[in-house]
C-alpha cells in the first residue's frame, strides 16, 4: 500500500479546500448567527460563539509551512496541536474518509460540511434538540445534527446529517449531495429541501411566533427546548370566553409501529380576558372531553361512523381557568394513511354558578404536510 500522506501535505490539502468556503462562507455563517440570535431572544441561550470563523486566518487559504515545525522542538509542536486550522482540516479530513467509504462515494455538500465544521471545530457540548423537540406524556422527540462522533461511526450507505432521537430509539436524516435535499431514511420519505432551508425557516418561525421556546421544569436545572408545534397557523375556536387551539405534528418514523402514522397534536385552552370576552370574571373548570376521530377511509368512501373517544378531563387533569389563564397538552393519534381528521369538544363546569357548558375544538387534519418546517 501507499504510504500515508506527510500530515503537513494533509493539512495544506485541507486549508486549500476550506479556501473554497471564501466566497460561500460569510451567507452561511450570517444564516446561522441569524438563528442563534433568534433562539437567544426566544429565551433559549446556545453556548455558540461564531466570530472565530471571522478571524483573517479563514478568509483565505492558509500557508500550510506555519505547521511544517522542525524536529526537537516538541513544546512548540504541542502548542500548535491547538491551532484551530488543525480541527479544520481534521474535521473536513474526516468528512472526505467517511464520503468516500460509502457507496456512492459521494461528498458532502457544501453547507453540510460547512455546519460539522460550525459545532465540531469548537467542541461544543451537545446540543439536542437544536431543531426542535417534541414533549408528549414526557416523552421526548429531538432533531438536531448528528454529532462528527457518530456520523463516523455510521454503517449508513448514504450520507446522514442529522438525527431524530426519543429516549428509546433514533433514526437519521440523510443528505441528498445531488441537490441538498434532506429525507428520512425509513421509506425515502422528504424530510426539508436543504439544511439550510431548515435553518432559515426556524429563524423565521422563532421571530413571528410560531414557535416557542418551553421550559420543562421535570428535568434537573429545567430544560429548554424549541416547540414544534405551531402556535400562530393553526385552527382556533372561541366559545363563549374560551379559546381552543389545535397544531399537529407528523412524528417521524420512530414512533410508527405496524405501518401506521403518527401524529402528535397540541391541545392550547385559553381563557380570555374580561376586556377580550366582554364578560364578567368567573372561574371554570374542565370536566370531561370528547373526539371523534375519522380515518382517511372513511372520508375516501364517505361511509362509517368515526371512531368516538370520551372520558372525564384530559391526561388524568381536570384544569381551572380564570381570566387569562392557559392550559395545554399534547397526546398522540394514528391512521394506516395520512387525510384522515379529528374534532371534538370539551365540558366546562362554571365553579361559582355550578352551570355547564360546551366548548368546541376546532376540526384538525391529519395530514402529510404536517411537517413544521
Amino acid at each position: 500500500p501507499p504510504p500515508p500522506p506527510h500530515p503537513r501535505d494533509l493539512y495544506a490539502h485541507y486549508y486549500r479546500l476550506f479556501g473554497a468556503f471564501r466566497e460561500h462562507y460569510a451567507s452561511l455563517l450570517t444564516q446561522w448567527r441569524s438563528f442563534f440570535a433568534a433562539l437567544a431572544t426566544a429565551g433559549y441561550a446556545v453556548r455558540f460563539d461564531p466570530h472565530w470563523f471571522l478571524h483573517p486566518l479563514y478568509r483565505v487559504a492558509a500557508e500550510p509551512q506555519e505547521l511544517d515545525e522542525p524536529e526537537g522542538e516538541p513544546a512548540k509542536a504541542k502548542k500548535k496541536e491547538k491551532d484551530p486550522r488543525n480541527r479544520v482540516a481534521s474535521v473536513l479530513a474526516q468528512l472526505d474518509a467517511f464520503s468516500a467509504s460509502r457507496a456512492s462515494g459521494a461528498r458532502y455538500p457544501l453547507e453540510a460540511r460547512f455546519a460539522f465544521l460550525l459545532f465540531s471545530t469548537q467542541k461544543l457540548e451537545r446540543i439536542e434538540g437544536l431543531f426542535g423537540c417534541l414533549d408528549v406524556y414526557h416523552w421526548q422527540l429531538r432533531i438536531g445534527l448528528l454529532p462528527l462522533d457518530e456520523l463516523l461511526e455510521s454503517r449508513a450507505d448514504a450520507l446522514p446529517l442529522l438525527t431524530v432521537s426519543d429516549d428509546m430509539s433514533f433514526d437519521d436524516v440523510l443528505i441528498r449531495p445531488s441537490d441538498g435535499q434532506l429525507y428520512m431514511v425509513e421509506r425515502d420519505r422528504p424530510f426539508a429541501p436543504s439544511l439550510m432551508h431548515l435553518v432559515r425557516a426556524r429563524t423565521t418561525a422563532l421571530r413571528d411566533g410560531s414557535l416557542r421556546i418551553l421550559l420543562d421544569r421535570s428535568y434537573p436545572n429545567s430544560l429548554c427546548y424549541l416547540s414544534l408545534f405551531d402556535c400562530v397557523n393553526c385552527p382556533t375556536a372561541i366559545t363563549r370566553d374560551i379559546e381552543v387551539q389545535v397544531s399537529v405534528y407528523l412524528l417521524p418514523a420512530t414512533l410508527q409501529m405496524d405501518a401506521l402514522f403518527c401524529w402528535s397534536y397540541q391541545v392550547r385552552i385559553r381563557m380570555l380576558s374580561n376586556e377580550e370576552s366582554g364578560l364578567s370574571a368567573r372561574t371554570v373548570q374542565l370536566v370531561s372531553r370528547r373526539w371523534e376521530i375519522f380515518s382517511a377511509a372513511q372520508l375516501d368512501d364517505l361511509e362509517g361512523d368515526p371512531e368516538v373517544v370520551a372520558g372525564p378531563g384530559v391526561i388524568g387533569l381536570f384544569p381551572i381557568l380564570r381570566p387569562g389563564d392557559r392550559f395545554e397538552y399534547a397526546s398522540l393519534t394514528t391512521d394506516t394513511q395520512p387525510g384522515g381528521r379529528m374534532r371534538g369538544h370539551f365540558v366546562f363546569v362554571d365553579r361559582d354558578t355550578r352551570e355547564t357548558f360546551v366548548v368546541e375544538v376546532p376540526t384538525f387534519q391529519m395530514n402529510y404536510d404536517s411537517w413544521t418546517l
